[in-house]
C-alpha cells in the first residue's frame, strides 16, 4: 500500500507555494520550502515539524502509515503535501507530508 501511494505521489503534480501564501492559494497539493525550527512526536504516532519562511509557518505531519526519514531542526527543506487547514489549532499544515529532500537554497 505504501508503495502505491508514493508512486502516486511521484507522479501528481505540485505547486510551489511561499509559506506566507497559504491562505490565498486554491490548491492542495502544495511544495513549500523553509527552515525546519521544531520537532515533536505526538501521541498518535504523528511527527510534527514546524517549518519557517520568511517570518512564517507551516506544520508538516509525517503519519505512520507513510513512514519517511524526519529532517533535524535547522535543515532546510523541499516539502509536498496536501494542504489544509487545521481549525483546532489555527495553523496551515501538510496532512499528511508526501516528500521530503534537502533544499540547498540557503
Amino acid at each position: 500500500m505504501n508503495i502505491v501511494i508514493l508512486l502516486l505521489a511521484l507522479s501528481r503534480p505540485y505547486f510551489p507555494v511561499d509559506i506566507c501564501q497559504l491562505d490565498s492559494t486554491n490548491h492542495t497539493h502544495v511544495q513549500v520550502t523553509g527552515k525546519v525550527t521544531k520537532i515533536h512526536t505526538e501521541v498518535d504516532g504523528d511527527i510534527h515539524i514546524r517549518v519557517v519562511n520568511q517570518g512564517c509557518f507551516v506544520i508538516l505531519e509525517i503519519i505512520p502509515s507513510l513512514p519517511m526519514i524526519s529532517p533535524k531542526q535547522g535543515d532546510m527543506i523541499i516539502a509536498r503535501g496536501i494542504l489544509r487547514y487545521d481549525k483546532q489549532h489555527k495553523w496551515y499544515e501538510l496532512h499528511p507530508v508526501e516528500s521530503i529532500k534537502e533544499s540547498f537554497k540557503k
